[in-house]
């Protein structure tokens, strides 16, 4: 992880859906956390990285969802530097708004669990045990934790994350 911080980078894959296809070790998210640790700003990336290989068949696993005003390169380049994109494997957020008292709030593709990760061991988790389908969550912020980020997950374990959350308290 010291290589990303020397090195200035913006982002961090949070998923590659090749190794994970592969390997088995697609998943990036507790090196993501280790780095927002340092930098509370990283983004968080998934991809298909898909290479078009004999023995890879083609995959649609990863990829971000960028929000920008206009569908030109210069606006969604503009879009992914500030981190307005969201990683996925399969669910959506509709949107993400942060109120009053540090109050995370998402509507969100039908999902079984939503996560609010934090600094270190911290984080709160909602779910639905019975399997029935929520699309809103909402978790407040702990005012120590510099940063929070969103993690949730459908019925078929298909997982999305949001960019960092920066707390104005922490």
């Amino acid at each position: 992880m010291a290589d990303v911080l020397r090195h200035e980078f913006h982002g961090i894959e949070v998923y590659n859906h090749l190794c994970e296809i592969a390997y088995g070790k697609g998943n990036g998210a507790f090196h993501w956390d280790s780095v927002l640790e340092q930098q509370p700003d990283m983004l968080g990336l998934a991809t298909d990285d898909n290479h078009f290989k004999e023995g890879f068949p083609p995959q649609v696993g990863g990829w971000i969802m960028v929000n920008a005003p206009e569908l030109s390169p210069e606006a969604i380049m503009a879009s992914i530097r500030k981190g307005n994109f969201y990683s996925s494997t399969g669910p959506d957020f509709k949107w993400i708004y942060i109120k009053k008292e540090n109050r995370v709030v998402a509507e969100t593709s039908p999902i079984v669990h939503a996560r609010l990760i934090g600094p270190a061991t911290k984080g709160k988790w909602k779910a639905e045990v019975d399997k029935r389908n929520m699309t809103k969550t909402n978790f407040r912020i702990p005012d120590d934790w510099a940063f929070a980020r969103l993690e949730i997950e459908d019925a078929f374990g298909k997982k999305a994350w949001s960019n960092p959350l920066l707390n104005s308290k922490g």
